[in-house]
């Protein structure tokens, strides 16, 4: 549907709707295509990370029984203030519940400067470590866990590429999907990999700087002169951020959209966007809430299904000090909060540049009135799939 005239908010959102019954299952395949291989190489890399910590626990343990006790006692002692976020205490009751009382279990056993007197006895098992294997426990860790560190980097820099090729991939079919084109999803990867995913690169790279350098130079300045005005500076910093990301929010749709450059995306953004300041924080500010109740409502029965209750975590503040124990439940949380993650992102990755493209489309209206493509461009799906059925 092509505008003849400017979208109201109901009609932002019904359109909105529109496009994300239209592409659902195309943009989760996306998704899943596109960000599966980064996330398995992560997973593969903290696999084989934890697979090293478990090694060099045992070593611990072998030199003497109460390193996983000790270990405990220090992690449970540097917390000493014991802040936590509100919510996770509501969420988690029963963990935190645990670590208090052991807490205060080790504070009689340590009644003094527990945390560095922990900390000596640690070293002193250390260096039995040292001589049972011929090099230093920082060696050591470095040699059993580094790999496996180096090959989750990786991961998540192919991630990050899978993230970028994907915000392509599926601006190019909000696009297409708005304008009731066509939308193969060979041409769609052919284009994300080939063009989009390398604009969208180089105008990520290119936005950051500007931000960092622009704001951390005020805030650095700021600072330098003088405590309150740092922290009026940071204040005045953050709503500039806001303002910014708000400015350049329809870039990448107008980099797809318009096939335009990195640079000349963000100056159709900012072109755009112009005197529409408020009107795009009040749209985007409600439906930004309804995506995130949408993405909630998706998210929360999976977790309650999927995700592990930390019984690991708990028997191991408790006391139990059986390490395959421990390093399985780790593995068995990690994939979980993987698959939650997986799972809910796939099946609301389509949210928000359909919203986001069907703006670009209103503020186009509303700036250059009705938008015209050549008739052999406008194909509506229906008639894509009629002919497809013949």
């Amino acid at each position: 549907m092509i505008p003849s005239h400017p979208l109201d908010l109901g009609a932002i959102i019904r359109e909105s709707i529109r496009i994300v019954k239209r592409i659902y299952w195309r943009a989760a395949l996306l998704f899943i295509i596109f960000t599966a291989p980064g996330i398995l190489v992560v997973h593969y890399g903290l696999d084989n990370a934890l697979d090293g910590g478990e090694v060099i626990l045992h070593k611990f343990t072998a030199a003497s029984p109460e390193a996983p006790k000790l270990i405990r006692d220090y992690l449970i002692s540097s917390n000493t203030k014991s802040n936590s976020f509100l919510l996770y205490r509501l969420t988690y009751s029963k963990l935190f519940h645990v670590i208090d009382s052991v807490k205060e279990k080790v504070k009689l056993e340590y009644p003094d400067s527990a945390h560095s007197r922990i900390f000596a006895r640690l070293d002193s098992i250390a260096d039995i470590v040292d001589k049972q294997t011929g090099k230093s426990v920082g060696d050591a860790i470095l040699s059993e866990v580094g790999g496996g560190l180096v090959i989750s980097l990786s991961g998540l820099f192919l991630l990050m590429l899978g993230f970028v090729a994907c915000s392509g991939a599926l601006y190019d079919l909000t696009s297409r999907a708005y304008e009731e084109r066509s939308f193969p999803l060979d041409s769609i990867f052919r284009i994300a990999f080939t063009q989009s995913m390398w604009l969208i690169l180089i105008q990520y790279v290119l936005i950051f700087l500007a931000m960092m350098m622009g704001l951390g130079l005020v805030v650095t300045i700021s600072v330098a002169i003088s405590p309150v005005l740092g922290a009026f500076g940071l204040f005045i910093s953050t709503f500039f951020l806001i303002y910014a990301i708000l400015r350049i929010l329809f870039c990448r749709a107008a980099l797809v959209s318009e096939e335009l450059g990195p640079i000349m995306s963000i100056k159709r953004s900012l072109d755009l966007t112009k005197d529409n300041f408020w009107r795009i924080f009040g749209i985007s500010l409600l439906v930004g809430l309804i995506i995130y109740i949408a993405y909630a409502l998706i998210q929360t029965p999976l977790s309650l299904a999927i995700s592990s209750d930390l019984t690991w975590i708990t028997e191991f503040i408790r006391g139990n000090t059986n390490i395959s124990f421990l390093f399985r439940g780790i593995k068995g949380d990690i994939l979980s909060i993987e698959l939650v993650y997986f799972i809910s992102s796939a099946l609301t990755i389509a949210f928000v540049p359909a919203f986001l493209t069907t703006f670009y489309y209103d503020l186009r209206t509303r700036k250059e009135g009705e938008l015209e493509y050549p008739d052999n461009a406008v194909l509506s799906i229906e008639n894509s799939e009629n002919l497809t059925k013949e």
